[in-house]
């Protein structure tokens, strides 16, 4: 850099290009160089021009003919980019342990050699050991919970030999006896000839997930417990009505009114069989309805103890799980709709099959139930039908926000779509 006129930096201390500690410094490697030794600083001045800049400094003492120090050689380097680029290092290394901090995450190395281990200081502050401790195998053995520690070690070993990833969560004692669940996982760092140089990976305490997860688990198994009791309880109590019913039944004299009580004390008894399936059910959130419908109907035709030679039953269901809010007015519609072919479809002995159906449209579930009886009779009108069974399906079918069709040509073909 040229300057202009160098009479105002002539005869200056050399210090009074420095600020703060960098003129400290400064005296430091001048008084060094004085003594015969190379002195040496980094330090930031402006340049003539006011540009703000780092500096590698050297200073050399120059020795004449005497022996004795003449002179002081200053040789400073601009190194301002290269400080930035450090500095800038530096703080994404800060930000990286401060987010591993936050999120108590560490990172690991194992080598080759499978005894060559290092971690971060996170790991230290997980495990609750001292960072004068030397990280190695035997003290991550040491730490592992008992239950957890029975071929870990081995695991992570295989893992290295292998050249695969090792992905594993167990739990650790810290020296208080505080148990605290982790994650740890590694990859395979590969070198010349795909040989596997090391694993490298992240270690991250996940203890209050687990527990979330536990009390997560524990409240739903008890709501799971207490449905299950409610639908106990709700068959119990609809088998004691039909009971009643039934037991009305046989005092009435009036044949309509005997017919009225039995069908419904039927009715109520079907109601009850799908509480009973509910509660046998192994998931009540969202059941796997086609399996559940078969049986349900297969249990209908037998309730009515007609010969499975003479009525066939055709099942077409897809794989489809629906909630209990759906499950509950699906198998009693289903109810309905089976009972009304086996008692109106095949009068007289006539033979016949009954078809149910379970399928997917786009967004939208289609449950159908079907027959080849007799059909419904010419010119009927299901929405002027006086059927209680009609009414009550059209009900269910509003309370799944669905459609509800119904075709009488050759057999009868009840359709839902929800």
């Amino acid at each position: 850099m040229q300057i202009a006129d160098a009479r105002e930096y002539l005869y200056r201390s050399y210090d009074e290009f420095w600020g703060g500690s960098d003129k400290e410094e400064s005296r430091k490697a001048i008084a060094d160089a004085l003594s015969g030794r190379e002195g040496r600083f980094t330090g930031y001045a402006p340049t003539a021009r006011g540009v703000p800049k780092w500096w590698d400094v050297i200073v050399t003492p120059v020795v004449g003919e005497n022996k004795e120090i003449e002179r002081l050689l200053v040789i400073s380097r601009d190194i301002t980019q290269r400080k930035m680029a450090e500095d800038a290092l530096e703080e994404r290394e800060r930000l990286l342990r401060q987010a591993q901090a936050y999120a108590h995450i560490g990172y690991w190395r194992l080598e080759a050699d499978r005894q060559t281990i290092s971690w971060s200081d996170e790991i230290y502050r997980i495990l609750g050991l001292d960072p004068a401790v030397t990280p190695s195998l035997d003290v991550l053995r040491k730490v592992v919970h008992p239950e957890d520690s029975p071929g870990l070690i081995d695991s992570l070993l295989a893992a290295l030999g292998e050249g695969r990833e090792h992905n594993v969560e167990y739990r650790v004692v810290r020296p208080g006896g505080e148990v605290r669940w982790v994650a740890c996982k590694g990859a395979p760092v590969f070198g010349e000839g795909g040989k596997t140089v090391r694993l490298s990976g992240v270690f991250q305490d996940v203890t209050t997930r687990k527990l979330t997860e536990q009390q997560t688990r524990a409240s739903l198994e008890e709501k799971e417990v207490l449905l299950r009791e409610i639908h106990h309880r709700v068959k119990n109590n609809l088998q004691v009505v039909a009971s009643l019913l039934f037991l009305q039944a046989a005092h009435a004299s009036v044949p309509e009114t005997v017919d009225a009580l039995k069908e419904s004390g039927r009715r109520i008894q079907l109601m009850a069989q799908i509480h009973n399936k509910l509660y046998r059910s192994k998931n009540l959130a969202s059941d796997e309805f086609d399996t559940f419908l078969k049986a349900l109907v297969e249990d209908i035709v037998y309730s009515y103890r007609m010969d499975s030679k003479r009525i066939g039953l055709d099942a077409t269901t897809e794989p489809i799980s629906l909630h209990i809010d759906q499950a509950i007015p699906c198998s009693q519609i289903v109810s309905e709709l089976v009972s009304n072919s086996m008692k109106h479809a095949f009068p007289h002995g006539r033979e016949g099959t009954i078809g149910i159906g379970l399928c997917r449209e786009g967004e939208r579930v289609v449950l159908w139930v079907e027959d080849d009886g007799v059909g419904m009779p010419k010119g009927f009108d299901w929405r002027q039908s006086n059927s209680l069974g009609l009414q009550v399906v059209e009900a269910l079918a509003q309370q799944l926000n669905g459609t509800f069709t119904l075709t009488g040509d050759n057999g009868t073909r009840f359709r839902i779509s929800f």
